[in-house]
């Protein structure tokens, strides 16, 4: 007792411990427990690829002849995670390693152990960041029982929970409403469409507060504000005609404003593909080892054609996709997509995606953005293309200046660009000419680490783009530099 009070004293454990899960299996593994695979419950692929390589630099689990080791992600190709629904050979015991992805839905026959660290990656709104961010926190309690559960489904097993009965008490019962953990601004434009929020100023917020889990008044206030500076509502929280054909396109109102754009500048068909793809899973796979890690990220900067943007490498990607499969047939496409590090669920799903939301651009008496026409004659015009997405996601947006490493988003957090991202190893200025001496990058996602917020899915983005699109301005001072 008094090692393990030491213990919790020294260790924060909101950190995932891995030198402790490496020595848990290693008690396991010399104990008198039967033979019996074991499922290690981590927050995140970053957690997952680091206990893999101590695993595989720590005797004896570096030896293949006695384990095996499996990764479970959602990233992880298909073909990969069946492997660890495989028993082993005789006198092989099998590690698996694995998110939430593992918690309910399947059933892995011959896990006797389950290590659970109790912590899951779940994304959460903050409204004072006016950001959603993906983050490591604590799962509730219906989650530990579940993940406890995933011990001896078919055998006597055992189940090791890596926090203390205090931290356990503390925790919630059930995971929280993703009305306190997403941006409101499509459920609120909805409850205007619907007309179930009626009246003037205030009339939004006092509807959510009947839910019986209110969201934070100022996440509100973010998504009124929002939805005011794309024109969606009036001053008076009246739906405008904009706001009613937004509400009327199952898409992030932000996303459907691009599009809407792209109709004006000749480029709604690949505007269309990449908001749809946004909106959906990143198709990208997760390399899990070094030869991995170097072609895929060849194969993703061939995708973006040089333009030093995510969002050219996503529309290629679904192009490209879509062109295979009618040349070549669904197994011709499936293998180009291997090879190119692609998820071929992923890409499905956004084809079909992009076909219903075109859909309901045409319900909506918009032309097909996916058809032939004024609409589609710049279609090519690939760096006015990203400057429309990435202005759209405005306030995704971070600054910095010449040869500074690190980023500063509107919200004055410090970022790094994600390695997946095709603008990961650039250190100094991006190609695009930018005003001041400076870099303006747009971003879709932010995550937290421990120590960084790291932007995924980016592209540079032209100051002339941000203001002629971002909404309203204010002009604080004159420079030389505005000429």
């Amino acid at each position: 007792a008094a090692a393990v009070a030491g213990y919790q004293t020294a260790f924060d454990d909101t950190l995932v411990d891995y030198d402790l899960i490496t020595a848990l299996l290693g008690y396991i593994c010399r104990s008198a427990y039967e033979d019996g695979a074991v499922l290690v419950f981590l927050p995140g692929w970053d957690d997952i690829m680091r206990q893999k390589n101590l695993l595989l630099e720590t005797p004896p689990f570096n030896d293949s002849r006695r384990f095996v080791l499996h990764l479970l992600h959602s990233g992880v190709p298909t073909s990969e995670q069946r492997k660890a629904f495989r028993r082993p050979p005789p006198g092989v015991r099998k590690l698996i390693l694995a998110t939430n992805i593992a918690e309910t839905s399947i059933t892995i026959d011959d896990v006797a152990f389950v290590i659970n660290s109790g912590r899951v990656k779940e994304k959460n709104y903050d409204p004072h960041l006016r950001l959603t961010t993906l983050e490591s926190v604590w799962t509730s309690k219906a989650s530990a029982i579940q993940r406890k559960g995933r011990a001896g489904r078919v055998r006597a097993g055992v189940c090791f929970h890596l926090f203390s009965r205090t931290r356990f008490s503390s925790l919630k019962d059930v995971q929280e409403s993703e009305l306190l953990r997403t941006p409101l601004e499509e459920l609120l434009l909805q409850a205007k469409a619907m007309g179930v929020a009626e009246g003037g100023a205030g009339s939004l917020g006092e509807f959510l507060q009947k839910a019986v889990d209110p969201p934070h008044p100022k996440a509100v206030r973010n998504a009124v504000e929002l939805l005011t500076a794309v024109g969606a509502l009036d001053d008076q929280e009246g739906l405008t005609e904009l706001g009613a054909r937004l509400a009327a396109v199952a898409l992030d109102p932000k996303l459907c404003k691009v599009v809407l754009w792209s109709y004006l500048f000749g480029c709604a068909g690949p505007a269309l593909t990449i908001g749809c793809a946004l909106a959906s899973r990143d198709p990208f796979m997760l390399p899990y080892n070094d030869e991995q890690k170097k072609r895929a990220k060849s194969a993703k900067f061939n995708l973006s054609l040089g333009m030093e943007s995510d969002f050219i490498a996503l529309l290629q990607a679904i192009q490209q996709w879509d062109q295979t499969k009618r040349s070549r047939g669904a197994g011709g496409a499936y293998r180009w997509a291997e090879q190119q590090f692609l998820m071929p669920s992923c890409l499905t799903m956004v084809s079909d995606v992009c076909g219903q939301i075109a859909n309901d651009f045409q319900r909506g008496g918009y032309p097909n953005p996916r058809g032939h026409g004024w609409w589609n004659d710049s279609d090519r015009s690939l760096g006015l293309l990203s400057n429309i997405v990435g202005i759209g996601l405005y306030p995704n947006l971070a600054q910095r200046r010449a040869g500074d490493q690190q980023f500063s988003t509107k919200s004055g957090q410090k970022a790094k660009i994600n390695q997946g991202s095709v603008n990961a190893l650039r250190t100094q200025r991006l190609a695009q000419p930018c005003a001041r001496d400076q870099e303006l990058l747009a971003f879709a996602d932010l995550s937290r680490s421990s120590y960084m917020f790291m932007m995924s899915n980016t592209c540079p983005v032209e100051p002339l783009a941000l203001v002629l699109f971002s909404g309203s301005l204010e002009v604080v001072g004159t420079e030389p530099w505005l000429g």
